[in-house]
């Protein structure tokens, strides 16, 4: 018999009233980053966040980390904080390094600006004093022109803090497989990608081999229902797997009724549009990292992106049909076995197998 794990809580910035697409406009493009496309690994932290592909890596330090508020000046907290980044920087980064400051839309909109553009020159001038003349730098401010996070709602100081940050950007150094440092897997990991793509960055650091066809999925191993206007729908959690360096969570989605699941039904998280499950990530149990839907080339600014997850479509719609859905997401470091997921509208999981 499947057991029934109870949720914690909703996740702030999912969109769960009505479990349906966006609003016109926010539909992703049919034509991506062209083909192959790198898979970008999503990973937020207390600290910062970072987005890592097989060529590129972009981490967004936590502005309220490094400085105090409305100031450019670092906290004590910073040195640690730059001092990781540089390491980063000087294991696996080539070419350029690009700093970008930005701000909350709070307060006015010049003195934004130029608050950026300070607290991006005082990191640059950290990273440069701990790494020398071995890279060339450029430092930006772009106040609250490219927000991360929507702010408003329920969710807005979670939302301000995001977009609170500041950006360092850079290409990853491209060895050969006998260098210390593959694009897809860093050192210590043998990471390999889904089929089709130039592969994961290796961020997590986690090993795995490409999964083998699965011709069946694993028993139901938790239920949940969640409503969606008068709609309810009910989550059926299978047993999650490894696939490469990502973990494939696999779940169906039953209609309970009254009338049909909408056909683009979607459960997209408001700082994550285009995607169909990206209101879903997971953690380690214990854990804080949170490890979110694996996206499909560069952000795009102010818009949608596309996802690792099977598109908007429902073609079985009638109530008690299930639909299967999945989502790649980044493997955490480690043996993992077992992971907590948040799936949105429909709450919190604790103790997902993954095989």
């Amino acid at each position: 018999m499947p057991t029934t794990s109870r949720p914690n809580s909703t996740s702030p910035g999912a969109t769960p009233s009505t479990g349906t697409t966006p609003p016109p406009g926010a539909t992703p493009p049919v034509t991506g980053a062209g083909n192959p496309a790198d898979l970008y690994e999503l990973t937020e932290s207390e600290i910062k966040d970072v987005a890592s592909s097989g060529s590129a890596v972009t981490v967004d330090l936590r502005a309220d980390v490094l400085f105090g508020t409305g100031s450019a000046k670092l906290s004590s907290r910073a040195k640690a904080v730059l001092d990781e980044a540089a390491q980063q920087l000087k294991a696996k980064a080539a070419g350029p390094v690009t700093l970008a400051g930005h701000t909350d839309t709070k307060g006015d909109a010049s003195q934004n600006q130029k608050l950026s553009q300070q607290r991006a020159d005082a990191v640059m001038k950290e990273l440069k004093s701990r790494l020398g003349s071995g890279f060339t730098y450029t430092a930006r401010g772009k106040g609250a022109a490219e927000p991360v996070a929507r702010e408003g709602g329920a969710g807005d100081a979670r939302a301000r803090a995001r977009n609170r940050r500041v950006e360092i950007s850079y290409q990853l150094k491209q060895t050969t497989p006998s260098g210390p440092i593959l694009p897809d897997a860093p050192s210590g990991s043998s990471g390999s990608s889904a089929p089709g793509s130039t592969g994961g960055s290796g961020a997590t650091g986690a090993p795995g081999a490409p999964s083998v066809f699965r011709a069946q999925d694993g028993k139901i191993v938790a239920s949940r229902s969640g409503r969606f206007g008068t709609a309810k729908r009910r989550l059926d959690v299978k047993p999650f797997y490894r696939d490469g360096a990502y973990i494939v969570a696999v779940f169906e989605i039953v209609n309970e009724g009254p009338g049909a699941t909408p056909q683009d039904a979607s459960y997209a998280h408001a700082d994550y549009p285009g995607g169909v499950f990206t209101s879903f990530s997971i953690q380690v149990p214990g854990g804080k990292d949170v490890y979110r839907a694996v996206r499909i080339g560069p952000r795009t600014p102010s818009g949608p992106s596309a996802y690792v997850d099977p598109g908007r479509a429902v073609f079985r719609t009638a109530v008690n049909q299930p639909v299967r859905g999945f989502v790649y997401l980044p493997a955490p470091p480690g043996h993992v076995t077992s992971v907590a997921l948040d799936a949105g509208p429909f709450g919190k999981f604790n103790q997902i197998p993954v095989s």
